[in-house]
Formats: structure tokens, C-alpha cells, sequence
């Protein structure tokens, strides 16, 4: 079955990129409104998904799962920013989740434009084709990110000393390295899901000290470990009051999270909830956390049990950068949540998200 998108005006698309362009950056502090990629990727997917609604068809996203397992504050993004942006249409999860993508994209080239490239070492032990392939799949996935100065064999690698490392921020091996003089992963040279999550978080981990990155955004006066909480309502007061009383956020915000949460569920799986006001009004970028012995109900049928209320200051964008890597790490490792949910202390809260955000 054909269908023609002449249906659908060009004026009401671009108001509707407009709005919701307009509403990322209101919203979570990410501007993104002079990224014409990003225009013409959500032009294209709005032409043609509003059409296809208009006739009833559905667009089904067979990554959908994939994509809100790892992106999920993108996907956040789209699915909130879309349900404010447009009062007349309601799209399917299988759309926000395509949205979601162009979103994140877009977001890696706002960080991108202001981080220095990152210089590696590319150490192969299987010869010049699983180097080639291994060096086409970083210069495609992280080409923004990092320059591969050398390739090397491991026979090469060793014969290395402390000297060749000076303008060298890490190194990326197909083979276990003892001798290391900089941060040093091992991947597949497949480069698949997993490996990309590693050096992503290496490559985020390596301009400043993962410990100090961490305590910047979590205090131990907005921490508290309880048995359970009565109600979410009673919680999020609880959480607000912390941050009231250090002068993070003023009596407004609250009322924000409260039009946040009303939109949709903020719980991104089945122990983490992230609320956050609908606008950046406080004024420090931080983190009030609360570890419940107990789930609490938070929306619907469904509980969690660890709930970071987000404060956002404007301006703040490029450490959100280093704040996401903790909540992707939260969202898609069982091991690091179930240490999370046993942290009694802030002291050991800290030591967990420094352990497995690195």
C-alpha cells in the first residue's frame, strides 16, 4: 500500500522540529537547535511517520528494545519533549525510539565539537586485516573521538618504553597487555555493543579523575538510605527538602518535577527512577539520591528502589555528558544495581559508582 506524504505540509514539520528543538533545550539544557543534521533527519522521519499515521499504518522499530536499553536518557528526551511539543498527535514508542537515535547523535556532536581528540595506540595480534577492520570500525563509531597515531603488533607494543607514551592517552589491544604505561581496554576487533560501551567510558574517564568527576555531582547531604518510603509524593518532598536546604534549587523546582512526573513515568527499568523537573532551574548541577530496602510503587504496577532526583543547572550541558555515563551504567548492569541497592552509606554509594563508572 502506497501512500503520499504531500499530506502532510512542510510548515507544520518544521514548527513541530521547532517546538521540540526548542523544548530539549527548556528542558534539559542541551541546545541543539542550530544542528541542521539534526533538522534534516527529523524532517525526513516526521514526514514520513506523520503520514503513515494519518493513514493508520504502523512503522514498527525492531530495535526499540536495543535502543531504550542503551539510550535510555535520549530516549527519555524524545518520548517527554514529543508529548509537550504536540498536543494533536501521540507517537508510538516504535517512532520515539528512531527520534531517540537522531537525538543521541546529535548530542555526541554537541560534545564532540568541544573535546580534543583522544591519541591511541591500536595493538593487533592476528595481522594487518583484523588491524584494518578494528581501525575502520573506531574511525566510525569514534572518529569524532579519538586518532589512532599508530598501529602496532604486539611485538612491536613491547619493544616500546616509557617515552613513546608521553602524547599517548591510552591504548586499545585485541590482546591482554601487562605492560602498561596509559589506560589500556581489550576489545574484539569486531568492535561489538559491549566494546563500545568500554571505550566510550574510557574516553570519558581519561581528562579527569574518575573519583573527583563523581563526588562532584553526589553529596553525602542529598543521600539517605531508609527501610522504605510511604508514598512517592512523600519521597520526592523528602528529596526536594535536601536539596532546598543547600541551596541547589529554590521552592519552584519542585512543582516542576511534579508536571514531569505527570507526563509519563520517569522509572527507566525495574529498580531506577530518574524524575527531573520539566525545566533547568537549579543552580548547581546535582543529584539527591534516595536506596530503598523496599520497592516503592512509582508508576502503575510498577517499583523501584533507587531514585536519583535530578537538579540541572543552565550551562551545565557538557558535564551532563559524565552524569548520563552513570545512568547508563545504572540502567543495563544488574551487578552494579544490586551493589547500589546494598549501599547502607554514602561512603560506599560513592565507591560503587567509582568502581563500575569508569
Amino acid at each position: 500500500m502506497k501512500y503520499n506524504d504531500n499530506s502532510v505540509d512542510d510548515y507544520t514539520i518544521n514548527q513541530l522540529i521547532d517546538t521540540f528543538l526548542d523544548g530539549i533545550y527548556e528542558g534539559y539544557n542541551f541546545d541543539l537547535r542550530n544542528d541542521q543534521i539534526l533538522r534534516n533527519d527529523l524532517y525526513n522521519h516526521l514526514r514520513t511517520s506523520m503520514s503513515m499515521m494519518e493513514l493508520h499504518l504502523e512503522n514498527k522499530n525492531p530495535l526499540l528494545n536495543t535502543i531504550k536499553a542503551n539510550y535510555p536518557l535520549p530516549f527519555e528526551i524524545a518520548k517527554t519533549i514529543l508529548k509537550q511539543s504536540s498536543s494533536s498527535l501521540s507517537f508510538p514508542e516504535d517512532d520515539i525510539g528512531y527520534i531517540a537515535l537522531h537525538i543521541g547523535a546529535a548530542i555526541e556532536r554537541c560534545f564532540s565539537g568541544s573535546i580534543k581528540k583522544k591519541s591511541i595506540y591500536l595493538v593487533c595480534g592476528s595481522g594487518q586485516a583484523t588491524s584494518r577492520m578494528l581501525e575502520a570500525r573506531l574511525q566510525n563509531v569514534f572518529g569524532r573521538k579519538l586518532s589512532i597515531v599508530k598501529k602496532l603488533s604486539l611485538i612491536d607494543y613491547l619493544n616500546l618504553t616509557e617515552d613513546d607514551f608521553k602524547e599517548i592517552d591510552c591504548v586499545i589491544s585485541t590482546v591482554p597487555l601487562e605492560q602498561t604505561y596509559v589506560p589500556t581496554i581489550t576489545v574484539d576487533f569486531s568492535l561489538n555493543q559491549q566494546d563500545i560501551e568500554t571505550v566510550s567510558r574510557l574516553i570519558t574517564s581519561i581528562d579527569q579523575n574518575k573519583s573527583d568527576k563523581i563526588k562532584k555531582f553526589f553529596d553525602s547531604s542529598l543521600f539517605i538510605h531508609k527501610k522504605k518510603a510511604t508514598s512517592k509524593k512523600a519521597l520526592l518532598d523528602e528529596l526536594n527538602s535536601m536539596l532546598l536546604k543547600e541551596g541547589i534549587v529554590d521552592e519552584h523546582y519542585i512543582d516542576s518535577v511534579y508536571k514531569r512526573e505527570e507526563l509519563s513515568n520517569t522509572n527507566m527499568n525495574e529498580v531506577f527512577a530518574l524524575p527531573h523537573p520539566l525545566d533547568v532551574i537549579a543552580k548547581k548541577t546535582k543529584v539527591a539520591v534516595a536506596i530503598l530496602d523496599e520497592p516503592l510503587l512509582w508508576h502503575n504496577e510498577e517499583t523501584v528502589r533507587i531514585i536519583f532526583l535530578l537538579a540541572i543547572k543552565r550551562g551545565d550541558s557538557l558535564n551532563m555528558e559524565h552524569l548520563y555515563d552513570v545512568f547508563i551504567e545504572l540502567v543495563n548492569n544488574p551487578k552494579f544495581q544490586q551493589e547500589i541497592m546494598h549501599s547502607n552509606t554514602y561512603t560506599s554509594f560513592i565507591a560503587s559508582l567509582i568502581q563500575h563508572v569508569q
